[in-house]
């Protein structure tokens, strides 16, 4: 009877259960805002330009990010 019961345990071996490992990752992205560079005229007078829309010789063109 031992001998059978033996025999029955090795003939029907269990398959080896599965591990399985679950990894979740969770990222926020922030996104920079969006950033353009633009020309400007800028005077360097203190009191301003003495006429509008008209460049006078202290005026200069300047790149600034927007």
């Amino acid at each position: 009877m031992i001998v059978t019961i033996f025999y029955v345990i090795k003939s029907n071996p269990t398959p080896p259960t599965p591990i399985i490992h679950e990894h979740k990752i969770v990222q926020n992205i922030i996104q920079p805002p969006k950033r353009v560079l633009v020309e400007k005229k800028i005077c360097t007078r203190i009191d301003g330009c003495p006429e509008k829309n008209v460049t006078c010789p202290t005026c200069v063109i300047d790149k600034v990010w927007e």
